[in-house]
């Protein structure tokens, strides 16, 4: 069964917010300031989505990697944006 679009963004929106969970016990001020700092270096995240895309027993083809940088492009172009 191969992935589809959607699970192909999902990887890549999870890898962002398992990055921002906080080690310790943080205000929520703070929770989404790291949010919105992962969503900035989203790019940063695309190893960490094609290693859970390869963990969880799919392979990592040339159309699951575009798909995952192009959602981490628009991620970060969106946070950026608000700026």
């Amino acid at each position: 069964m191969a992935l589809s679009t959607k699970d192909i963004q999902t990887f890549a929106r999870c890898a962002i917010e398992d990055a921002a969970r906080p080690l310790y016990a943080a205000t929520d001020e703070r929770k989404a300031m790291l949010l919105a700092e992962a969503r900035v270096y989203a790019r940063a995240y695309y190893a960490q989505a094609q290693d859970d895309v390869k963990n969880s027993g799919f392979r990592v083809t040339q159309r699951v990697k575009d798909i995952l940088w192009a959602t981490l492009e628009s991620i970060a172009n969106t946070e950026m944006a608000k700026e």
